[in-house]
């Protein structure tokens, strides 16, 4: 298993994974040697946060032999300055023996701390309480009865003739403000300089210069930060930065088993996407250790809490490195929902920006430093294809589960499948119940959820099951037409601003039919509309792609005259029935399904026969050609549009004569409540309509 990331140290060489351990046999070398010729030396460990400077200092300290002593000074633990040079006398007297040969020493030290504090108050300014309140601490605590001059030789002489040699370690001073690392400073190299007593200081070069730079003892101007930082640091060592191939090899070793263990899948074409993203961006944050154990723990913390199957593993993977290390344009993103999946957005509308998104500017405005602006627009374009343009819609689903698919975009940000989502394992065993007769009781939750009250709910449901479903084997691709089939007629029609669940549905139909294998289309046709009714399975028929010349494909080809003979027969029903008949009949698109079948022959056989003997008039027929559309918001209903000559004219044109073609450019639609012709074009019942159809044909003089 992997192991869990806590920011720990290594011990020993054997944990040692960026070969380190000679360059810390090297420094204690060096140590060793300039401690030899026995004056206080001071060492530096330079290196960035995160960088591995405690870890080495451990490797360092087991490479030191005895006699050395090495004790850990904690500067930042103390609350005042008072405290920390306390506690740096305290330090380098627990490093002496036990034994009664260095009670003296050890008395000796301690005496040079009644001293050394208040010297060391002399010596600088503290910042945020007054001097002379900090001596008086320190002054009543150990008392003054001999000169600094004094008690320093004695207690030199005292560990001259110890003469036990002690390192002093202090690690992490960039996190002291300006006065206690000053403090410390001095203390080390003006108060501590006794024989024989050494320091190692571990710090972050700039954030050190950056700090001294700001205190009043240093002056300002970094020039003048470094020049004091050398004054005190006689040995810096630069521990050398980990290699990229040491950071990449940590990063694809631990990563693999994170995700393995997780429940989630890692194949060659993801393997490619996560390195494109590696290599434009993560490489270039990802610098040291601690970055990349961090990254690792996040992956660790959360990729468990989704699913295999309901997020793209590469996607999320690339977020949680967003979230690191660009806090600001992570947390944007979700408000920037509508622009990165092209999809319509209620809170976009509201948005005062107009136009394309301003991409580079939202990034820059996102604290996302110069340098690296281009990479993370090059990381983001990946995720969300619709920065460049490419609109989404519930009709055409985008790239399975990934971030950039308004219907899982909300998982990445939810870290989970939020409640208002349906989980893709469902839907999947919805989808193999149909076939195999197993999963009932997934089966009957999708159906439940997609015919519920939820609209928003039951589109989710549906635009996952599309793509799921065309994964499937063309001969289950028929049963599951025939399983849709039987929902659509309980489905909801409302118009929303998020889509309509019904056609939302018919377009799923559509794909299944046209992937289908067919033994005996005739028989499907049949079962499809009995279930569906003719206006579901004509809707689905004519929404099927055509190539470039307009023909059916071989599926379609060999569904479509057992379609268009059931449209025949709906569209003389439809005319028959009169001013009774459904206003929901798509009468002009069954006109043009059975024309591409080659049967409008028929058809106007049949119609022109219903009007010879009275069935239905010329204007019962021209009102099925008055188009109306339903309205969304708060005006809902329906409203009509205009007459369709060209499509009339396509049915009846033997009646209608030569010039029966005429631009519909050439009829204005109604006018709302238009006293002249008494139309109200909210009113879409067929004698309105009949109407409409009227004036059109008097216009055209076709009446």
């Amino acid at each position: 298993m992997s192991r869990t990331w806590s920011d720990e140290p290594i011990g020993s060489g054997d944990e040692d994974l960026l070969d380190r351990s000679r360059f810390a046999l090297r420094v204690a070398d060096v140590i060793q040697e300039a401690g030899s010729a026995g004056p206080s030396t001071v060492f530096g460990l330079v290196g960035p946060w995160g960088g591995g400077k405690t870890s080495l200092i451990n490797l360092v300290e087991k490479e030191l032999p005895p006699p050395w002593m090495v004790v850990r000074f904690t500067p930042w633990a103390a609350s005042s300055v008072a405290d920390l040079l306390a506690e740096f006398f305290a330090t380098i007297a627990s490093a002496l023996p036990p034994e009664s040969r260095a009670a003296k020493a050890r008395e000796a030290l301690l005496a040079c701390a009644k001293v050394a504090a208040p010297a060391a108050l002399r010596l600088l300014p503290v910042a945020g309480e007054p001097a002379a309140d900090v001596a008086s601490a320190i002054g009543g605590r150990f008392g003054q009865d001999k000169p600094w001059s004094m008690r320093f030789e004695q207690a030199c002489q005292q560990l001259r003739e110890l003469g036990i040699p002690v390192l002093v370690v202090a690690d992490d001073i960039d996190r002291l403000d300006a006065a206690e690392l000053a403090a410390l400073l001095k203390a080390v190299r003006l108060l501590g300089r006794f024989p024989g007593v050494h320091y190692l200081l571990a710090y972050d070069q700039a954030t050190v210069i950056d700090v001294l730079s700001s205190s009043a003892t240093v002056g300002s101007g970094t020039s003048r930060a470094l020049e004091y930082l050398e004054k005190i640091v006689q040995y810096p060592m630069p521990i050398p930065p980990a290699q990229r191939s040491q950071l990449d090899r940590m990063l694809r070793t631990s990563l693999t088993g994170i995700v393995s263990e997780a429940g989630h899948e890692f194949d060659n074409y993801a393997a490619d996407r996560f390195s494109l993203a590696y290599q434009d961006l993560m490489a270039r944050t990802m610098t040291t250790v601690r970055s990349v154990q961090r990254y690792l723990a996040q992956g660790r913390a959360y990729l468990p809490l989704i699913g295999k199957g309901e997020i793209d593993v590469v996607d999320l993977l690339v977020l949680i490195h967003l979230r690191l290390h660009f806090p600001r344009l992570y947390d944007r993103l979700p408000s920037w929902r509508g622009d990165l999946t092209g999809q319509l957005d209620l809170a976009a509308l509201a948005s005062p920006e107009t136009g394309a998104p301003d991409w580079p500017a939202r990034i820059r405005d996102a604290d996302v430093p110069a340098e690296l602006a281009h990479p993370v627009y090059t990381v983001l374009r990946d995720l969300f294809p619709a920065m460049g343009g490419i609109q989404v819609t519930h009709g055409r689903p985008a790239r399975g589960c990934r971030v950039g698919n308004p219907a899982y975009f909300d998982r990445y940000f939810a870290l989970g499948i939020p409640q208002d989502d349906v989980p893709d394992s469902l839907v999947r065993q919805a989808l193999l119940g149909v076939v195999t007769d197993e999963h009932a009781l997934s089966r009957g939750e999708f159906a439940s959820i997609v015919t519920g009250d939820d609209e928003d709910l039951a589109l989710r449901a549906l635009l996952k099951a599309g793509p799921l479903s065309l994964a499937m084997q063309p001969p289950a691709t028929a049963q599951l037409a025939a399983f849709v089939a039987t929902l659509v007629p309980r489905l909801s029609d409302a118009a929303t601003l998020t889509g309509n669940v019904r056609s939302t549905a018919v377009s799923w139909l559509a794909a299944l039919l046209q992937q289908a294998t067919v033994d005996d289309p005739a028989r499907l046709v049949a079962t499809l509309v009995d279930a569906a009714g003719i206006n579901a399975i004509v809707q689905a028929t004519a929404v099927m792609t055509r190539d470039r010349r307009g023909r059916p494909p071989p599926g379609l080809r060999a569904l479509l005259p057992h379609v268009a003979e059931h449209a025949r027969g709906a569209v003389t029903e439809n005319f028959a029935a009169g001013d009774a008949a459904s206003r929901s009949d798509l009468i002009m698109t069954m006109v043009e399904l059975i024309e591409e079948a080659g049967m409008s022959d028929m058809l106007t056989a049949e119609v022109r026969a219903g009007l010879n003997r009275g069935a239905w008039t010329l204007e019962d027929v021209a009102s099925r050609f008055v188009t109306v559309h339903q309205l969304v918001g708060g005006s809902a209903g329906w409203e009509i549009d205009e007459f369709q000559p060209q499509r009339f004219s396509r049915l009846l044109r033997p009646e209608l004569g030569a010039t029966a073609t005429v631009p519909a450019d050439d009829l204005a639609p109604p006018e709302v409540d238009d006293d002249a012709s008494g139309i109200d074009k909210h009113d879409v019942s067929w004698p309105n309509r009949r109407r409409v159809a009227r004036r059109a044909l008097e216009r055209l003089g076709w009446s």
